[in-house]
């Protein structure tokens, strides 16, 4: 199990945590994705929101941030920013298609991902 911190300034963390628990119902991947609440020593302006990836990472990581996709670009947002463990960042540009999102997934390379950040 990862914990995965989300972030954005497009949102509140309410309107966030309500985003998120709507997408996670609707992927048809609750198991694999537990809302975990907000991170409590973190002071931002920012929204944010823990959850816990369970189970086949690669896929549940895939629909998730498909999902945040949608979501930053019914805010107008540009894109998604995935933090590693390592320190690592990819930028993925909002309209994203499936076969090039699976390419940034597999640039990954496994490491795990620690926070995700809809701008």
């Amino acid at each position: 199990m990862s914990l995965v911190s989300i972030e954005s300034p497009l949102f509140s963390t309410p309107g966030l945590r309500a985003s998120i628990e709507k997408m996670i119902a609707d992927s048809g991947v609750e198991g694999g994705i537990q809302l975990k609440g907000h991170p409590g020593a973190v002071r931002s302006f920012d929204a944010s929101v823990v959850i816990s990836l369970v189970g086949l990472a690669g896929t549940v990581l895939g629909s998730l941030i498909a999902g945040l996709i949608k979501l930053a670009g019914d805010k107008d947002g540009k894109k998604i920013v995935i933090t590693t463990s390592n320190g690592g960042h990819i930028e993925i540009p909002v309209g994203t298609t499936p076969k090039k999102l699976a390419q940034y997934i597999s640039a990954l390379n496994g490491d795990d991902v620690k926070k995700l950040r809809l701008e």
